[in-house]
């Protein structure tokens, strides 16, 4: 089965799964599924599948269960009492049993709890090195509320944080549920919260987790979340502090409820099923003063000449499709984290930043912007970047094109990332520039390069990851003498022709090296001190065309690429082959167990990669 399948409509969907049902029997889950409609589409009847196929669906609605009578359905039981009380024990005291003077009362949770998972441990965690009478108080306020209305369980929860914390938790369950870590800490930031205490507290109250650098968040939380924006006018949009739903976000943007919206924080208008745009009331954001996140969907709203947008609180602007050839004169962009003008038709802007090829000039920054953190120019027409880019003292990610910058470059000192597009020969002259992502491209058609690459690239203490993509080395100079990057974690300089010589030579001494990208270079072998490089995890030699001979490798490669390095080849260097496979064995035993090994030999070139424990 294809792994990316398009699909133009829902009865095509349909018809591709039962056509596969010859393919045999299959496992399906379908998690929290919450309308019928959903699963008649996806699994309605057992014979769309082959004989022995198991379809698995967890919901809170037992309407879907009655799609087809030849499924059986189990209702989730609570847990066990040792159970509950080892899981509630975990995060309330870090430990699988409760401390001796707190017997009793963990006994009163878990009669309360009756056993569901997800109210043990929001408890636990919101008790976690709390004292008695805290317990006390809590348990007293648990007996007005019945379990059935779990939300009200979990606000108990939520009560018990500070106003900030709440007002990020808001935040997420809004807006930023499974965003990055990291794009959402910016942006906190930029509302002047301090996101990194805000988070650990909610993650440690199980309010949020976060895995794999994203945000996640259960839907009943997220659910509560909803209900407390709502609470106080449930049946009033314009009140609410923050706006999430198409019929809600339309109803005060185009009627009279605009008046008394001086409450709202966040508005993201996202796309919905209808095809007709919003026509925006003139006065709609007029009363928005407190207005920090906005976010509107391609070609969803439409703009008369006179849009007011007055809020001096913006620091998310991300509006696809924005139809106006420039920002309001009452635009405010002091607070500005980041700004998305995607599609739009501007051609002129007061501040910010903005993705249109139509757009050539930039102005020059009124204000310093201090929280203004990424400014990408990639993609658009834009000919010159103003000189007071150098006043942005907040600036951390600034992605160029070469010809937008017709002087050297002057970064801020803040600047950690720098990616730079068909490069060409300037300096980077601030001497207390340290970022720690450095970026250069050439494109692989572009032959004009004059000069060399700036010495100072290769001065850098902090640069913990280089890039230089697309040179040639042979008609562009790279500096020769001796490189400072004490603090270099990755080096790919793939596709850069590059030959035996110095270049690969001081490659060689960079010890703090794990990843090292040579693809497409022109070498016939590496030199024998990349045994040194003791860090070094990956080795990419791909497409390594001239590419003979493999030496000693570091102790812990993890990861070595030679695939389409054509002369590689099994006859010419199976002496050597054998050394290499011989020496990957005795690296295996150093390790208490080993997941797999996996090798491919013979043309077009060699993968051997190792995962490890």
């Amino acid at each position: 089965m294809d792994k990316t399948m398009k699909l133009s409509n829902v009865d095509e969907g349909v018809q591709m799964i039962k056509s596969r049902r010859s393919l045999g029997k299959v496992l399906i889950v379908l998690d929290d599924v919450d309308c019928p409609k959903k699963l008649r589409f996806l699994a309605d009847s057992p014979d769309w599948f082959g004989g022995g196929s198991i379809i698995i669906l967890t919901t809170r609605n037992k309407r879907c269960l009655n799609v087809n009578k030849a499924y059986s359905s189990y209702e989730a039981k609570g847990l066990a009492k040792n159970k509950a009380l080892e899981l509630f024990s975990w995060n309330a005291f870090k430990q699988h049993h409760p401390t001796d003077n707190y017997v009793n009362l963990c006994n009163r949770v878990l009669h309360y709890a009756k056993g569901l998972p997800l109210a043990l441990v929001v408890l636990g965690s919101s008790l976690f090195q709390r004292d008695e009478e805290y317990w006390e108080s809590i348990l007293d306020r648990l007996k007005t509320i019945p379990l059935d209305d779990i939300q009200k369980v979990f606000q108990v929860s939520y009560n018990g944080l500070d106003d900030r914390c709440k007002k990020v938790f808001l935040d997420i369950v809004c807006f930023f549920k499974d965003w990055g870590e990291k794009t959402v800490t910016k942006i906190l930031e930029g509302c002047r919260f301090h996101p990194k205490t805000e988070l650990k507290e909610l993650d440690d109250k199980c309010l949020i987790s976060i895995s794999d650098g994203f945000i996640r968040m259960h839907n009943l939380l997220q659910e509560m979340g909803w209900a407390i924006v709502r609470e106080k006018h449930p049946e009033n949009p314009g009140k609410w502090c923050r706006l999430w739903e198409y019929e809600d976000i339309e109803s005060v943007l185009t009627t009279n409820m605009f008046q008394g919206t001086e409450n709202i924080e966040g508005m993201f208008l996202s796309m919905s099923n209808t095809t007709e745009p919003i026509k925006l009331h003139v006065e709609a954001f007029k009363s928005m003063n407190r207005l920090r996140l906005l976010k509107v969907g391609p070609y969803m709203v439409r703009l008369s000449q006179d849009f007011e947008l007055p809020s001096r609180e913006l620091t998310y602007l991300e509006w696809s499709g924005y139809s106006l050839e420039s920002m309001p004169s009452n635009f405010h962009a002091y607070n500005l984290v980041e700004l998305y003008l995607r599609f739009s038709r501007i051609r002129r802007l007061w501040e910010g930043n903005m993705w249109y090829k139509g757009l050539k000039s930039f102005p020059e920054f009124k204000e310093n912007m201090e929280r203004l953190r990424v400014l990408d120019f990639s993609g658009t027409g834009i000919e010159e970047v103003p000189s007071s880019i150098r006043h942005l003292h907040g600036l951390e990610d600034l992605n160029l094109i070469c010809d937008q910058r017709k002087e050297d470059i002057h970064p801020q000192s803040s600047l950690v990332q720098l990616f730079i597009t068909d490069f060409a020969s300037r300096g980077i002259q601030n001497d207390s520039f340290n970022p720690y992502s450095l970026k250069i491209s050439s494109p692989s058609n572009y032959n004009g390069m004059e000069g060399r690459i700036p010495s100072d690239i290769f001065h850098q203490s902090s640069l913990e990851t280089l890039s230089i993509c697309n040179f040639n080395f042979k008609e562009v100079g790279i500096p020769l003498d001796n490189w400072y990057l004490p603090s270099l974690r990755s080096l790919s300089l793939h596709y850069c022709n590059l030959m035996e010589g110095e270049v690969l030579n001081h490659v060689c001494q960079l010890s703090s090296l794990k990843e090292l990208d040579l693809k497409g270079s022109h070498f016939i072998s590496i030199p024998t001190g990349i045994s040194r490089l003791s860090n070094l995890i990956v080795l990419n030699l791909s497409h390594c065309k001239d590419l003979q001979q493999i030496p000693e490798l570091p102790l812990n490669l993890q990861i070595l690429d030679a695939y389409g390095s054509n002369r590689i080849s099994l006859r010419s260097s199976i002496l050597q082959f054998h050394s290499l496979i011989d020496w990957f064995k005795s690296a295996l035993k150093q390790n208490s167990w080993i997941n797999s090994v996996h090798c491919v030999i013979g043309d077009p070139g060699i993968c051997i990669d190792i995962p490890r424990s």
